[in-house]
């Protein structure tokens, strides 16, 4: 077995209270295992998303707090970047500080990746989820 490391998290109340709930009525026998878990099913994505190659068509749909400064307009900037990879967007207003993107993508794989880490990456950005479609 691995050695294992001790890291502290901190993390908004009511996430770590949500967790708790899913811990309990999965029957995980503690919060370091599903911490594990969700780290490995990052890293396993993350790795996923390197590998895909050639030219793909996929859609990017990501949750974000629009309150949070600026980032509107980084988010904007960024799609007007990669203009030639977005073929569509949809927006939607989801409550009084968030909203929903969804991007229809082509191009090559190492492109639309690298968009989505970018999009990711930013603060305010709560989930984002890649869809590749095969070819």
């Amino acid at each position: 077995m691995s050695k294992l490391e001790r890291v502290s998290l901190t993390i908004p109340t009511e996430l770590l209270q949500a967790l708790d709930r899913i811990l309990k009525s999965e029957g995980y026998v503690s919060r370091s295992e599903a911490v594990r878990d969700a780290i490995t099913e990052f890293v396993s994505e993350r790795a996923w998303r390197r590998k895909l190659g050639g030219q793909r068509r996929g859609v990017i749909v990501f949750v974000y707090n629009h309150e949070v400064r600026g980032l509107s307009d980084r988010l904007l900037h960024i799609q007007h970047q990669e203009g030639e990879l977005i073929v569509s967007t949809l927006h939607w207003h989801v409550d009084e500080k968030n909203c929903l993107e969804v991007l229809l993508v082509k191009g090559r794989a190492q492109q639309i990746t690298r968009l989505a880490e970018r999009l990711e990456a930013l603060r305010g950005v709560k989930q984002l989820r890649l869809v590749v479609l095969d070819g």
